[in-house]
């Protein structure tokens, strides 16, 4: 009977400390901090993200824990949870590298320049505070690396140290971006594909341990080294394409040509090479001579410049399909429906059906018709000669317009206000006309032979070839007005030139070259080599996914995932 009583007494005692730890667990809650990365970078172009954490001002010579390959369309990287691995009020350190064009690794080791954004974040934790810190890895912050305890902003840096709020807000810098997703779990993300970020120096990462007991290695947190059970930590070149932990990290970045330098990165038809996609061929035929061209969301529309043809293939390859023949053919531009072409022997401006038919002439010209580009109504062609002019008809054809004379314009752009042209003379010059005819502005007085333009929303980019071997730049003005920039000197011959929202593209048809440069001058003036080999590569063009040029001398049509 006393027995059965003490018995019953530590029954008792058992079931109220069971009680009171449960309402402890629905009462407290972790310590940690949920950190949420994005990017504005082009996911093409990201090679990797490494964060590493650890005690204030003892995290620049540390290796990083956790490494993602993955940067989703929506520019989301990942997320994960850091938790103390001390005092639950700890001070925490953290670093977060994104390699825009290379890995994190090299970033490091090139002091964050070359194709690098690197942000840091000092902080408290707060006891039994889940707190949310977003980062977000702006491309305006490209190759801007900052002191030890910086971070860069909107291109400036700014100290790294910031606040948090027992509401579990951290006060991000303006222009991070929001709270992270209500879905997102407390490890890192398996879209991101990266190790828990374990211990030393104030912090550890991995699964929180449950509510009433902060995560911790050993408490339900992920250790050094460890991997999260959903989440695998690839290292090199290997990666976890398949979000699949059974085979591991399955995948060779280098050498996959489904998934090449980046998870999800298809080279097309190409094989992979350290991470970089080679050239496919669309289209060569003997002494055929393709120089220009243009895209249309299906196909590449170009001229072959030898026979005079407009012709155009499937932008994944197959059988050429031939326009319009012996037209003595020059440039070439696109609209929704018809394919329109300068005949530069007999001064014409021509189109065609893009599915094919019969050529309509729409002006004769009094001098040679070269290039060509358009807006919703009209064509615009530039008239090249000592006595050149800019002239503008509509689509349909009609009387010509002079918008301009002037001497020896070659490539034209279009914007919605301006038409824009280099000067193809020594000591040239830049020029611009408003689209419906006015004052010529000079924009540059010092382009030496000016060949190719292109325009995006903020700036007109031209192709200089200089006078003299390896004299040739890539040059960047922007469209409101200001200083001109060289965004590439020493070049080979640029001759193409296009442009999308992040990098400059030209071909260099003395060095049989082509390359690309971030549009707002990061990478120290050089340029990546994207294709080598070729003989004399002239017209260029890009997609969302691809760039495609023009060789003539080789008498090949190529193109390259970006």
């Amino acid at each position: 009977m006393t027995g059965q009583s003490k018995s019953g007494s530590r029954r008792a005692l058992l079931s109220a400390a069971l009680l009171s730890c449960a309402l402890l667990v629905q009462c407290r809650e972790p310590t940690q901090v949920m950190l949420e990365v994005t990017t504005d970078a082009q996911c093409v172009d990201v090679r990797g993200t490494s964060i590493t954490v650890g005690g204030s001002g003892r995290i620049e010579g540390k290796a990083p824990a956790a490494r993602t390959e993955v940067c989703s369309p929506t520019g989301r990287v990942g997320s994960i949870a850091i938790v103390p691995s001390g005092d639950k009020d700890d001070e925490v350190a953290i670093r977060v590298v994104t390699g825009v064009g290379k890995s994190p690794e090299a970033c490091v080791t090139d002091g964050y320049l070359g194709g690098c954004i690197v942000a840091r974040r000092v902080l408290r934790f707060l006891p039994h505070t889940p707190l949310e810190l977003p980062v977000h890895m702006g491309i305006d912050c490209l190759d801007i690396p900052c002191g030890a305890t910086e971070t860069c902003f909107k291109g400036q840096c700014v100290p790294a140290k910031i606040s948090c709020s027992e509401s579990g807000g951290c006060q991000p810098l303006p222009g991070d971006g929001g709270a992270p997703d209500a879905a997102a779990d407390a490890s890192i993300d398996q879209e991101a594909g990266a190790g828990g970020i374990g211990g030393g120096s104030g912090a550890t990462g991995g699964t929180s341990g449950g509510a009433g007991q902060d995560a911790a290695a050993g408490s339900g947190g992920t250790d050094a080294g460890d991997a999260a059970p959903d989440a695998l930590s690839c290292t090199g070149p290997q990666a976890d394409c398949n979000n699949s932990v059974a085979d591991g990290c399955e995948t060779d970045l280098d050498t996959d040509p489904l998934h090449c330098g980046l998870c999800g990165r298809d080279c097309q038809g190409g094989s992979c090479n350290l991470g970089l996609c080679t050239p496919v061929t669309l289209w060569t035929e003997a002494n055929a001579t393709p120089t220009r061209l243009a895209l249309d969301a299906t196909h590449v529309y170009f001229v072959d410049f030898n026979g005079g043809n407009v012709r155009r293939i499937a932008k994944t390859g197959g059988s050429v399909e031939l326009l319009a023949a012996a037209q003595n053919a020059t440039r070439i531009a696109v609209d929704s429906t018809h394919a329109y072409f300068t005949n530069d022997q007999k001064s014409q401006v021509v189109r065609v059906p893009k599915t094919g038919g019969a050529t309509e002439l729409l002006a004769t010209l009094p001098q040679a018709a070269t290039s060509i580009a358009l807006d919703a109504t009209h064509v615009y062609v530039s008239e090249t000669s000592n006595t050149g002019r800019i002239q503008k008809l509509l689509k349909t054809g009609g009387a010509p317009t002079i918008l301009a004379n002037t001497p020896w314009p070659i490539g034209i752009a279009v914007t919605s206000a301006h038409v824009y042209w280099p000067s193809f003379e020594n000591n040239g010059t830049l020029r611009r006309v408003p689209i419906g005819g006015g004052t010529t502005e000079t924009l540059d007085t010092n382009t030496d032979n000016g060949f190719a333009v292109a325009v995006d929303s903020a700036n007109v980019y031209w192709t200089v070839l200089g006078t003299g071997a390896n004299k040739g730049e890539i040059r960047k003005l922007p469209l409101a007005g200001g200083t001109m920039e060289v965004l590439a000197a020493a070049q080979k011959g640029p001759r193409g030139i296009a442009v999308d929202a992040t990098h400059v593209y030209w071909t260099n048809s003395d060095g049989g070259t082509v390359h690309r440069i971030a549009v707002d001058g990061s990478g120290a003036g050089v340029p990546t080599v994207i294709a080598s080999g070729g003989v004399e590569p002239l017209g260029i063009a890009v997609d969302s996914t691809s760039v495609y040029w023009a060789d003539d001398k080789a008498n090949v049509l190529r193109r390259v995932t970006k």
